[in-house]
Order: structure tokens, then C-alpha cells, then sequence
């Protein structure tokens, strides 16, 4: 029954979504959480979940996620897959091409230069988050 669910889900995703699922695995890790809505983001996956949700900042009366305040290499909620690896690296290639300025002050230099640390641990897999969609009150 499942393998069904994940094929007519598959299927369906393919005609209506840009992106595609490359790995089964993450269909079945999605299924496996209905309690939450999937928002689906150029950086991130979102399983919501209001009470552990970063974007909040522990304001849990909203029902959908503050995407211009996501955290996706440190939310609980978040999912960060090989599907949005090339926005990261995207992003990583902006702020590097920042840093070469020259007249950039001081302050602003060490903000970039945290961001690519940031942005670098997310490329290699060692971002501060948990496991795709597994909030630490479900582990």
C-alpha cells in the first residue's frame, strides 16, 4: 500500500511541481509526517510544525511558516536536500564575490565571512539541524 501511495505521489508531484524527487526515501520520509503540512522552499524543505518552528520566534499562534525569517541549516523543521544544493552554492559564490571588495568595512567583511561558514557547513552536510523533518521533540 505504501509503495502505491509513494508512486501516485510521485507521479502527481512530477505534473504539478518544478522540481522533481530524486530519492524515494524522502517521499516516504514526507508521507511519513501528514500531522504536518510540507511547504517546499528554493533553500529548504518545511515539515511546519508551530511549536518548533525557528521563523516564529516562539510565537505559535500562526499556522504557516515566516519564510523571510527561515533558518534552514538550524530549524528542526527544516529539510535540506541535493535538490537545493545548487541554490547554497549559489549563494555561497555571492558572498565570496562580496568579500573580494575591497572597500568593504570591517564589520560587514566578518558578517559575510560567517555567512560562508554557515553557508559552507549546509554543503557539506554539518548544518546545526537535525535529520530532514525530525524535530528534536521527536527523536
Amino acid at each position: 500500500m505504501a509503495i502505491l501511495i509513494v508512486a501516485a505521489f510521485s507521479s502527481r508531484l512530477s505534473r504539478y511541481m518544478p522540481g522533481h524527487i530524486a530519492d524515494p526515501a524522502r517521499v516516504r520520509a514526507m508521507l511519513a509526517h501528514l500531522a504536518r503540512t510540507l511547504y517546499v522552499g528554493v533553500l529548504n524543505d518545511c515539515f511546519f510544525n508551530p511549536g518548533t518552528a525557528l521563523c516564529l520566534n516562539g510565537k505559535t499562534e500562526r499556522n504557516v511558516p515566516a519564510m523571510a525569517h527561515c533558518h534552514p541549516d538550524r530549524c528542526p523543521n527544516s529539510c535540506v536536500t541535493s535538490r537545493h544544493r545548487p541554490a547554497w552554492e549559489r549563494a555561497a559564490d555571492e558572498v565570496r564575490t562580496l568579500l573580494q571588495e575591497k572597500r568593504l568595512p570591517e564589520l560587514q567583511r566578518a558578517a559575510l565571512q560567517q555567512e560562508l561558514i554557515r553557508v559552507n557547513a549546509v554543503l557539506r552536510g554539518r548544518s546545526a539541524r537535525p535529520t530532514c523533518g525530525e524535530a528534536e521533540s521527536e527523536r
